[in-house]
């Protein structure tokens, strides 16, 4: 029995294999039995990655920012002033709070 590195590679005309076409140029990697329509799915099933992808960090951004919400509401000061605070400001008064409130009495 051969294997699929030993059979010759099917001509299908001049690069027909490597770019189908000027619009679509995309390497295959199923160069003995492509109908074509394994290289036209690559460019819709990476689309589809870099949708969940964006979805996925835009749930882990939202999720960060409700975190840090809560943590400006455990600030002493008004909500007004706690609403207006940036990550990094709410990180730098949360871990200074906290140093005053584990240092304990003089």
């Amino acid at each position: 029995m051969r294997h699929l590195q030993d059979q010759p590679e099917q001509q299908n005309g001049p690069n027909e294999h490597e770019s189908h076409g000027e619009a679509n140029k995309i390497n295959c990697s199923n160069r003995l039995n492509c109908d074509f329509n394994c290289c036209q799915a690559l460019p819709r099933v990476l689309e589809i990655r870099k949708e969940k992808s964006r979805d996925a960090a835009r749930s882990r951004r939202g999720k960060e920012n409700y975190e840090f919400y809560e943590l400006a509401k455990l600030l002493p000061l008004p909500a007004a002033i706690t609403s207006q605070l940036d990550k990094a400001s709410i990180i730098r008064l949360s871990t200074a709070r906290s140093d005053i409130d584990n240092s304990g009495p003089l």
